[in-house]
C-alpha cells in the first residue's frame, strides 16, 4: 500500500568531507489516505517560512488491514565537536523489523560503533520511533 511521509527541512550545506547534506528534518507523519495528505500539505506549506521546504517520499509499505502504527528506525551519534550525524531509514509495519534492519545496518563501516562517536541516544545510538498512520 502506499504511504506518505512530509518531512520540514531546513538545508543548511554540504560536508566537504563525505558530501552528507547538513540539515534539520522534522517528520510530521505518515498517511494512507491521499485527500488528508494533501490537506496537511496544504497546511502545513502555508505555515513554512522562506528557509524550510516541505519534502514528500512515498513508501510501498505492505501494512495490515487493521495496522494502527509504522515503526521508523534511526541511527544518531555526535562528534566531538558537537555535529550531529542523524540517519532515518524506511518505515517498517513492526519494531521487531527495524531491529532486524539494525542488525544489517549495523554491519556497515559508516554505522559501526566507535571511540569517536559520542552517543546520547540508546546504548549504541540506534533508537525506533513510532508514528501513527493517518487514513
Amino acid at each position: 500500500m502506499k504511504i506518505y511521509l512530509l518531512e520540514e527541512v531546513f538545508f543548511d550545506s554540504v560536508d566537504l568531507e563525505d558530501g552528507e547534506k547538513k540539515e534539520i528534518r522534522l517528520s510530521d507523519g505518515f498517511w494512507v489516505n491521499h485527500r488528508k495528505f494533501l490537506f496537511a500539505k496544504k497546511r502545513i506549506l502555508e505555515e513554512l517560512t522562506a528557509d524550510w521546504t516541505l519534502e514528500e517520499t512515498e513508501f510501498d509499505v505492505p501494512i495490515r488491514k487493521n495496522q494502527k502504527y509504522l515503526y521508523v528506525l534511526n541511527y544518531e551519534y555526535f562528534t566531538n565537536d558537537g555535529t550531529c550525524f542523524y540517519y532515518q531509514f524506511e518505515p517498517c509495519t513492526s519494531a521487531k523489523k527495524c531491529w532486524l534492519m539494525k542488525e544489517e545496518k549495523a554491519k556497515e563501516d559508516k554505522y559501526k560503533l566507535d571511540s569517536s562517536k559520542i552517543i546520547r541516544r540508546g546504548a549504541d545510538g540506534w533508537f525506533i520511533e513510532r508514528y501513527e498512520i493517518v487514513y
